[in-house]
């Protein structure tokens, strides 16, 4: 009889382990980023999250929004943490067409409009006079925009334009770079 409950309970204990379990919450990816995570086991995108008394935004990659402007128009600093003094972006402002916003990396933007009047925006990445991608941009808001990579239609990140139109706040991989527009 022990013998088979021996072989019962390692029966158990092996469903047990293989069974995944999922706990709402953080995780911070080894690059440093942060993503939060449904009880379910999927990822919170492109919504607010409140944790600790601080509201977070969780960008379309699905990666915790840092020192930008969320689509819904609200800043969060570089902890990710929403600060209300800054008050509700309304304005509608478009990047600069054709010209670079440079940083470590540069992005150009550009804006095609097909036949039946719709405008269709493109932004190029590269470093160091070098093109790297060039994405499809979606827009999230009157400011603002969805980066998808063209081939695999994964969201990439998200990028903002400045009320002034000189910073383009590019957010990819957890990590924002201000761009500024060159003058």
């Amino acid at each position: 009889m022990k013998k088979y409950l021996a072989a019962f309970m390692a029966i158990l204990l092996s469903l047990a382990v293989s069974l995944p379990a999922f706990a709402a919450g953080w995780e911070q990816l080894q690059s440093g980023e942060w993503m939060y995570y449904n009880s379910d086991g999927s990822a919170l995108a492109d919504a607010w999250v409140q944790s600790g008394g601080a509201w977070y935004y969780m960008g379309p990659d699905a990666v915790m929004m840092t020192e930008n402007y969320t689509p819904d128009g609200y800043w969060v600093n570089a902890q990710g943490v929403y600060e209300p003094q800054w008050g509700r972006r309304t304005d509608a402002v478009s990047p600069y067409v054709n010209q670079p916003y440079g940083g470590i990396y540069s992005y150009s933007f550009y804006k095609d409009v097909y036949g039946d009047g719709v405008e269709h925006w493109s932004i190029t990445e590269s470093y160091g006079g070098k093109v790297l991608s060039t994405y499809e941009l979606y827009e999230q808001s009157p400011f603002s925009y969805e980066i998808m990579d063209i081939y695999s239609g994964h969201s990439m990140g998200y990028v903002s334009i400045s009320p002034d139109r000189n910073i383009a706040y590019v957010t990819m991989g957890g990590y924002t770079q201000r761009c500024y527009a060159a003058q």
